[in-house]
């Protein structure tokens, strides 16, 4: 008798999955999206966000960012890995042409970041996939691909602690 109670369960959650998603869960979501359009500070950002969510994970063929790149960003000497997302805008354009625009994402969060516009000849591709790029990012650079990974790795050495002598202190 359990048995037949689970896969009553099971073809009960089966089925509500299949509605929730299907017509219901668009009509849901087409009403909370009305609802967001209306509350008078969540309607100002709203579409903004849902612009932003939308191109990061909406799948499709087309990929969202270029290329992989470092830039020497927040200044020089220091090596940021970023995402290269197209042209500048055309007021830095026309005072930089070959500039570009890189999103630099933040740790562990990947989808907050900086926006930045240098010049294209300040950038250097990396040979790696964007999916590489955020598990670096989010792992604060811990997941190193394997292709990039130095072969010893980073060396830790261990700190000796020695007591404090007899003689200090007294």
């Amino acid at each position: 008798m359990n048995l037949l109670g689970l896969v009553v369960a099971a073809i009960i959650v089966y089925i509500s999955g299949r509605l929730v998603g299907g017509f219901i869960g668009r009509t849901i979501y087409k009403r909370l999206e009305k609802l967001m359009v209306t509350v008078p500070v969540i309607s100002k950002v709203y579409p903004y966000i849902k612009q932003l969510v939308d191109f990061l994970i909406t799948d499709s063929d087309k990929p969202k960012f270029s290329r992989v790149v470092a830039v020497e960003y927040p200044r020089k000497g220091v090596w940021s890995v970023g995402f290269m997302t197209g042209e500048s805008l055309r007021t830095i354009k026309a005072k930089l042409p070959d500039s570009v625009t890189i999103f630099i994402p933040s740790s562990p969060t990947p989808f907050t970041g900086y926006t930045i516009t240098v010049a294209k000849s300040d950038t250097i591709n990396l040979p790696i996939t964007v999916e590489e790029a955020i598990r670096f990012a989010v792992s604060g650079g811990v997941l190193v691909p394997d292709h990039q990974a130095l072969e010893n790795g980073l060396k830790q050495e261990s700190a000796k602690i020695e007591p404090p002598s007899d003689s200090e202190g007294s």
